[in-house]
C-alpha cells in the first residue's frame, strides 16, 4: 500500500490515507498530485490531477473517491450544476463498489454531504426546475432493490429541493406534488426527521395553494388539522401566520385578531425580537387600515419605521402610512410619503414603484388634475415588471384622457389594459368605455 502524504487537504477535503495496490503508480501519482496541489492552494492543479485521474483510470478504485473531491472542486468554482451531474453518474458505481469499505470508509457519507451542499448551491430559480427532474428520474433506483441506496437517497434530497424550489417560485401546486413524492421516497429509520419535516409542511403548502387561489375557506379547513398547543413555537408561529392571512383573506375578524394578540405577546416573551416581528407590525397596521382606523394603523407604521430601520420591505410601512393619509383627504402628507418611496433605493425593482407611482396618480386623479395625473400613471404603465400595475395605470389614464377631451388617445389605452391581464370587472367596464367611444369616433370596435 502506497501513503499519500496529505490526509487534511483544502476546504476540507480529506484523500484518503491509503492507495489499493503500489503496482498503481500513475493513479497513485495523480493523487500525490492532488495533494499537493491543494496543500499549495492550488486548486486548479489539483482539479486537473483528480480530472485526469478519473478519466484515465475509471476502473480504479481510487477513482470511487476521487470522483467525491472532483465535485467538491466543481462546487469551489461556482459550479453545482456540473457537480451534481459528476455525483450522479458515478453514484451506481459508489453504491455497488467492493473496495470502499476498505479504502475509505467515509465516502459515500461525503458523497451524499457533497451532493446536498451541491442542491444547496444551485439558485432557486424556473432555470433548475427541468434539469432536477431529469436528474430526479436518472436516480431512480433499480426494481429490484428494496433497502434504501445511495441512488435513493440523493433521489429524495433532488425531490427536497424541487419542493422547496418550486416553493419559492409561489408555484404551490408543484411544491405540494414534490413534497408528497419526497414524503413516500423516505423510507429509512434514520429519515424519520426528515419525514416529520415533511408531514408537517405538506399541509402548509396545500394551504399556500389555497390562498394564492383566494381560497380562505380551504386554507383555514386544513389549519384546523394542526394542534397549535403541540407544536415547537417555531411551527406554532408559521401555522398563526397562515391562520392570519387566512382570516384576513376570508373577513373573519375574530380569528384574525385572535392571532394577532397571541403574536405580539410571544414577541413580547422573547428576549430578541423575532425576525417576523416587522412583518407583523404591518398585518397589524392593514388590519386598523381596513377597520377605517387610519391615525391608529400611522401610529403603529410610524413606530414600526423607527423599531425596525432594516426592514426590507420598510416601503410598504411608507405605502399604508400614504393610504391611510388619502383615506382622511390629507393628500399633501401622502404625497410627501410617496415621494420618499420613489427616492428609496430600495424600492428599485420593487413593486413599490408602480404602487407609488399610482397612487400618486390617483391623488393628482381626485384633485381634477388629470393632466399631471396622467404623467404618474404612464410611469407606472411602463414597468413592464408589473403587468397589473400596468393595466391599472392604463384604465386611469385613459379615464383622464376622457375628461381632458382626448377621446382616440383614451381609446388606445382602454385597448391596450384589455389585450392585457385584466380583472373581469376591470374588463367589462373598459369593453364599454371601448364601445362608447368607439361609436363617438366612428371607429369600429375591437
Amino acid at each position: 500500500m502506497v501513503a499519500i502524504y496529505c490526509a487534511l487537504l483544502f476546504a476540507g477535503i480529506v484523500l484518503p490515507n491509503t492507495a489499493p495496490d503500489a503496482t498503481q503508480a500513475p493513479v497513485c501519482e495523480l493523487y500525490r498530485q492532488a495533494s499537493a496541489a491543494l496543500t499549495a492552494d492550488d486548486v486548479d492543479g489539483a482539479f486537473v490531477a483528480l480530472d485526469t485521474l478519473i478519466t484515465s483510470f475509471p476502473k480504479s478504485p481510487l477513482s470511487e473517491v476521487a470522483v467525491v473531491h472532483l465535485a467538491e472542486l466543481h462546487l469551489l468554482r461556482q459550479q453545482p450544476r456540473v457537480a451534481l451531474e459528476l455525483l450522479a453518474n458515478w453514484a451506481p458505481r459508489v453504491e455497488s463498489s467492493t473496495t470502499l469499505d476498505r479504502l475509505a470508509p467515509s465516502t459515500r457519507s461525503q458523497f451524499l454531504d457533497v451532493f446536498a451542499r451541491g442542491l444547496v448551491e444551485l439558485p432557486q430559480t424556473q432555470v433548475v426546475l427541468e434539469p432536477l427532474a431529469r436528474l430526479h428520474t436518472r436516480l431512480t433506483p433499480d426494481p429490484a432493490e428494496t433497502a434504501e441506496t445511495l441512488r435513493s437517497k440523493l433521489r429524495l434530497e433532488v425531490a427536497v429541493t424541487l419542493a422547496r424550489t418550486q416553493e419559492k417560485l409561489r408555484n404551490y401546486q408543484a411544491a405540494e406534488d414534490w413534497l408528497q413524492r419526497a414524503c413516500e421516497e423516505s423510507t429509512e429509520p434514520r429519515q424519520l426527521k426528515l419525514k416529520d419535516d415533511l408531514a408537517y409542511r405538506l399541509p402548509l403548502l396545500q394551504v399556500q395553494n389555497c390562498l394564492a387561489q383566494n381560497d380562505a375557506d380551504g386554507a383555514l379547513d386544513r389549519l384546523q388539522q394542526f394542534q397549535l398547543a403541540d407544536l415547537p413555537s417555531e411551527r406554532q408561529v408559521a401555522v398563526r401566520f397562515l391562520i392570519l392571512e387566512a382570516a384576513q383573506r376570508g373577513h373573519n375578524t375574530s380569528l384574525l385578531e385572535e392571532q394577532l394578540a397571541w403574536l405580539e405577546r410571544f414577541i413580547d416573551a422573547q428576549e430578541r425580537v423575532p425576525a417576523w416581528a416587522p412583518t407583523l407590525a404591518l398585518r397589524s397596521a392593514e388590519h386598523l387600515c381596513r377597520h377605517k382606523r387610519y391615525h391608529a394603523a400611522s401610529q403603529v407604521l410610524l413606530q414600526a419605521m423607527d423599531d425596525y430601520p432594516e426592514f426590507p420591505q420598510r416601503n410598504e410601512y411608507a405605502l399604508l402610512q400614504a393610504r391611510c393619509a388619502i383615506a382622511v383627504v390629507d393628500f399633501e402628507s401622502a404625497s410627501a410619503v410617496l415621494h420618499t418611496v420613489l427616492q428609496s433605493p430600495h424600492a428599485e425593482g420593487h413593486e413599490a414603484l408602480p404602487k407609488a407611482e399610482w397612487l400618486l396618480g390617483e391623488i393628482r386623479f381626485m384633485q381634477h388634475d388629470y393632466a399631471t395625473a396622467i404623467t404618474y400613471y404612464q410611469r407606472a404603465a411602463e414597468r413592464v415588471d408589473f403587468p397589473d400595475w400596468q393595466v391599472r395605470a392604463r384604465l386611469q389614464m385613459a379615464k383622464c384622457q376622457e375628461s381632458l377631451g382626448q377621446p382616440q388617445a383614451a381609446l388606445d389605452n382602454y385597448r391596450k389594459a384589455v389585450e392585457s391581464q385584466i380583472s373581469p370587472q376591470n374588463a367589462q367596464e373598459a369593453l364599454g368605455r371601448i364601445a362608447t367611444l368607439s361609436e363617438a369616433l366612428g371607429a369600429p370596435v375591437r
